[in-house]
């Protein structure tokens, strides 16, 4: 899940929305903990939610501010794409060759051990991390967030909102995007598209009460669907999503929501900063862990293992954010900045209304 706005937020005026990266933090965790410890009430499908809406708000924005034709506006976007999902990637599947023993890649299906790692790195087989699916649901969704931006940029944001509301429909079907988690998923990803937008001008005309009211309910409509509808049925990611990317434009565009001032601490801001090496390397972590502790005995002594590798993540994280995440993107940027792109039109839409914890990116 590595998309928030760090990668290039400066760039042009772009806004760096901090608390949408803090609570990038926080889904990482969810995810890492529902993978680590198997508890329905750890929501792990509700995480990804968050997940799907706040690429879909950061990479429309990303677009807004970069140049406005079809062409290069597609070159500049999947060379930014590329360089920030693949280096902590790579870098994923070479530490799983060098220290996951048996090696991951034995060469199963038929496929050499080499071809095994190439299509690991890739994204196009993801057997040895299986939680990185949710990078191949954004790694597709890519191209069709681009031509869905020129679409609202040609027509307006209604025709935006009408296909959200089509691929929410849609998402009942398993075969309509061909992929099934595509399928089943890429609405969450256009409702992010609409949070710049209508989420901005809905979360600025709420009342401070009702703004508050509003972040408790969609808290509650994030947690209750699975225990009330079923874990994992698409009714409950409906409902999941939805309020997901109201407590997003709650959280970005209103200081005086309830409860979305956590996102403003230090080390959450943090934790969200390694966020998308915390997810990456999470099942990686904890094979380490296993192989020098041994799998303990007893569910309670497993749990505290896992606790304390989730715990042990965070500063795993920062280092692959810093080590690996950041040069990838330095030679990103180098790479756009060869070309001249021309003065980029901007989708002045897009610029928030308010801008809390809003700074500029390192």
């Amino acid at each position: 899940m590595p998309d928030v706005a760090r990668d290039g937020a400066a760039v042009a005026g772009r806004p760096f929305f901090t608390r949408l990266e803090a609570l990038r933090g926080l889904v990482a965790v969810a995810v890492a903990a529902y993978h680590f410890m198997g508890y329905t009430w750890i929501p792990g499908r509700t995480a990804l939610m968050v997940f799907w809406i706040i690429s879909g708000f950061v990479l429309r924005t990303s677009l807004a501010y970069g140049p406005q034709a079809i062409a290069p506006a597609a070159v500049r976007f999947a060379i930014a794409r590329i360089f920030r999902i693949y280096p902590i990637v790579v870098f994923s599947a070479l530490m799983f060759a060098l220290t996951i023993s048996p090696s991951p890649f034995g060469g199963s299906d038929g496929r050499t051990p080499l071809e095994a790692f190439l299509r690991f790195a890739t994204l196009l087989d993801v057997k040895p991390n299986g939680s990185l699916w949710a990078l191949q649901v954004e790694v597709l969704a890519a191209p069709i967030i681009v031509g869905l931006y020129f679409v609202e940029l040609r027509f307006g944001v209604r025709y935006l909102g009408a296909f959200a509301l089509l691929a929410t429909a849609l998402s009942f079907s398993k075969s309509w995007a061909i992929w099934p988690p595509l399928s089943n998923n890429l609405f969450a990803v256009v409702l992010g598209m609409l949070a710049p937008t209508l989420g901005r001008r809905a979360a600025a005309g709420l009342s401070p009460t009702t703004a508050r009211v509003a972040a408790a309910v969609a808290v509650v409509g994030l947690l209750a669907p699975g225990p009330l509808m079923g874990f994992y049925t698409q009714w409950s990611g409906v409902v999941e999503a939805y309020s997901a990317m109201a407590l997003v434009c709650l959280a970005t565009y209103r200081t005086d929501s309830i409860g979305v001032g956590v996102l403003d601490g230090r080390l959450v801001q943090l934790l969200g900063r390694g966020s998308g090496s915390y997810y990456v390397l999470h099942p990686l972590a904890l094979q380490w862990t296993l192989s020098l502790v041994g799998m303990p005995a007893g569910r309670g002594m497993y749990l505290v293992l896992a606790a304390m590798t989730l715990l042990l993540l965070f500063p795993l994280s920062l280092a692959g954010y810093y080590l690996v995440e950041v040069p990838g993107i330095a030679i990103g940027r180098r790479l756009i900045g060869l070309v001249d792109w021309s003065a980029p039109v901007r989708n002045v839409d897009t610029v928030p209304a308010r801008r809390p914890a809003a700074r500029r990116a390192d």
